[in-house]
């Protein structure tokens, strides 16, 4: 492992600026490669939480049969690995009902709360709780989602669970424009669906919890082209869901940030930091193999102040990933590095009052 790394690019005291007065200063974030996952070549969109204050990753998807520009196909995964310490190995303590990923994963009391995803064949509306025992791991059916969902975002506030946009099946030209909570305190009573945010549907959004609030940034529009096919459309809104006001819009982000691990890191000072993304400038680079990665930027939103600002770059950049917070970190167990590529390495970030 390493040890922590400070952006270097980072200015010590960065300032958020609004209305023409400085408003807050955001100290540094510090990176440390965690242990990485026993798989070699690694894998993006896995189910990802904390369980008893262990991490667990399970499932995901890759190209484990071959390079994607030597006509490799993806493959998903129904692996389920857990890490006890930060300088512990990663354990196998069981198997998903099914290959799954590209699901939204959540924090629950009693396990991690698994909607949707999806398999090499189809998108699922299931929803389970995936409970860690000495045994192994068990499997709870809870309420599916009102109709198959994946690629789309989810967080806990104030103890529900909301899930947002994604796409409906693997063949679609148009993404969700659907917004769903659940109680989970009165799980048996099912999602309810609520009035969806003020833009355009997508998929791969970031979603975050900060101040009281939902929010939902950027991801991916799609299309029908006239000639057959599916557009694409990066996109640099925003929007915030308050359980009483309901929608507001954001401000723009500086740039896209599809796919970024999600849910974003809400840190210190009502902050949110996200991590990279696709920013759809080079989504056409050829050749595939000697693709450079996607964004390694860090963006911070101040929820106060609906401002952004840059916080430096990064180590690496990792798109399609959970963020998990456990133990002071943000954890991003993966991830894609580049079309076809995945990473077993796992990375953390902290602020300096928070990091150890």
């Amino acid at each position: 492992m390493r040890p922590w790394l400070t952006m270097g690019s980072m200015v010590m005291a960065s300032v958020f600026v609004a209305a023409g007065r400085a408003e807050t200063d955001m100290p540094p974030i510090e990176w440390r490669q965690m242990p990485s996952l026993p798989d070699t070549i690694g894998v993006a969109a896995p189910f990802a939480e904390v369980v008893e204050d262990t991490l667990v990753v399970a499932g995901g998807a890759n190209f484990s049969n071959g390079l994607l520009w030597e006509g490799g196909t993806k493959v998903w995964h129904d692996k389920i690995y857990r890490l006890k310490d930060s300088s512990a190995k990663w354990d196998l303590i069981g198997h998903l009902p099914r290959p799954l990923a590209y699901g939204v994963s959540a924090s629950h009391r009693h396990g991690i709360l698994c909607v949707g995803g999806s398999d090499s064949h189809r998108h699922y509306a299931d929803t389970f709780l995936l409970d860690v025992l000495k045994e192994g791991v068990r499997i709870q059916p809870l309420p599916p989602l009102p109709q198959p969902m994946a690629n789309g975002g989810g967080a806990v506030l104030d103890g529900r669970l909301y899930v947002a946009a994604g796409s409906g099946g693997p063949d679609d030209t148009t993404a969700l424009h659907c917004f769903w909570v659940l109680d989970l305190d009165r799980p048996a009573e099912g999602w309810r669906e609520l009035p969806a945010w003020p833009g355009p549907a997508r998929i791969h959004p970031v979603v975050a919890v900060q101040a009281g609030a939902f929010f939902l940034f950027s991801g991916v529009e799609l299309y029908p082209l006239p000639s057959g096919g599916v557009g694409r459309r990066h996109l640099r809104d925003g929007y915030r869901f308050d359980p009483v006001k309901g929608w507001t819009r954001t401000a723009d982000l500086p740039r896209p940030v599809a796919a970024a691990p999600s849910p974003a890191a809400a840190l210190e000072r009502s902050l949110i930091a996200i991590a990279g993304g696709d920013d759809g400038t080079i989504v056409d680079f050829k050749p595939l193999e000697r693709h450079p990665g996607f964004n390694r930027t860090l963006l911070a939103y101040h929820a106060s102040t609906d401002t952004w600002r840059l916080l430096g770059t990064m180590p690496v950049s990792r798109v399609t990933v959970p963020m998990v917070s456990w133990r002071k970190r943000w954890i991003i167990p993966n991830g894609e590095v580049s079309p076809g590529i995945r990473s077993p390495e796992v990375w953390a970030l902290a602020t300096t009052t928070t990091g150890d």
